[in-house]
């Protein structure tokens, strides 16, 4: 009779400890700030981005499985989901992270690349940026700029050159814009959401330079 109450204790401690963990909201590895991700996992019913955290937040538009966002900010538990802020082509608002899968974005550097010297670490200033999509942007390779965007000194980093930046991990950049004051050590990273990108600042991250 004792072992048999000592074992339901036990049972019932191992189930309190796990609810936390099963009720967290995490479908699968949580999503980065300032990374991308993909909505997944709805049936088909859509992923609903509301106002604020909470399922009883008013809706602001219905994503379907596969839409991409990027992550601005977050995670907040409200009802039994972590939320995160994510800005789409509709505009930003709060998503559970039950349905958002980050993006594979990751590279793998191959031993041929490895010997061709292709990872090349830099320290520099990088400083987030956006422009108003009512000025129809255009990068200096002629691409629309998104997350993922980085505007560069040409002399310094080639354009074209994909790049993995410290803090964003899992996310690779392209260089595919210029600017007048973008001189030297310091790029610009282009912010889907003007609030982020001016928040972002002015920050000093390694920057490692794949190649092309």
């Amino acid at each position: 009779m004792i072992c048999a109450a000592m074992t339901a204790v036990l049972i019932g401690a191992i189930l309190v400890l796990a609810q936390p963990l099963a009720s967290a909201g995490w479908a699968q590895e949580p999503p980065h700030i300032g990374g991308n991700a993909v909505v997944s996992g709805t049936g088909g019913d859509g992923l609903v981005v509301r106002d604020s955290p909470g399922l009883g937040q008013e809706a602001r538009t219905t994503l379907a499985d596969g839409a991409r966002v990027q992550v601005v900010e977050g995670p907040v538990a409200v009802d039994g989901h972590q939320w995160f802020r994510v800005t789409t082509a509709a505009g930003s608002g709060w998503a559970s992270a039950r349905y958002l899968a980050v993006a594979a974005e990751r590279v793998a550097l191959t031993a041929a690349s490895a010997v061709q010297g292709a990872a090349r670490p830099l320290q520099m200033r990088v400083v987030g940026y956006n422009t108003p999509t009512s000025r129809s942007p255009r990068t200096a390779t002629g691409t629309t700029p998104r997350f993922g965007t980085v505007a560069v000194d040409p002399r310094v980093i080639p354009l074209g050159s994909r790049l993995l930046i410290e803090g964003f991990e899992g996310v690779v950049f392209v260089a595919e814009d210029t600017g007048g004051a973008v001189s030297g050590n310091l790029i610009d990273v282009w912010f889907d959401d003007p609030t982020t990108a001016s928040g972002f600042g002015t920050q000093s991250r390694t920057v490692t330079v794949l190649g092309q």
